[in-house]
């Protein structure tokens, strides 16, 4: 099953396209992201990927691993993982009753 859903988060320290860069190349290397990209400038990044394959919460701990902290412009971005979570959980639980029916 191909499903595609897109979220955005901010990154601090980024300083140059380089930066840019090596944020965008570590997110794609992760199976299941489709696309990635950082918005010069702001520390937004915007990601595009399956959560058959990867969840939401995995991908900042990706950035952070590469020398860059997710950081939290608004205070409802917590909540906001909370409920992005609950909806993957939805996707995850149609596709797996989506393969039961199949078989």
């Amino acid at each position: 099953m191909d499903v595609v859903m897109e979220r955005s988060f901010f990154v601090d320290k980024i300083q140059c396209e380089g930066c840019e860069s090596t944020i965008e190349q570590q997110l794609l290397a992760c199976p299941g992201v489709s696309e990635a990209k950082v918005i010069p400038g702001t520390g937004k990044v915007i990601v595009r990927y399956n959560p058959l394959r990867v969840r939401f919460k995995t991908l900042p701990g990706i950035v952070d691993e590469a020398g860059f902290s997710r950081i939290f412009q608004f205070s409802e971005e917590h909540h906001q993982d909370y409920i992005w979570s609950q909806e993957e959980d939805v996707i995850i639980q149609k596709a797996m009753q989506q393969t039961k029916d199949m078989k």
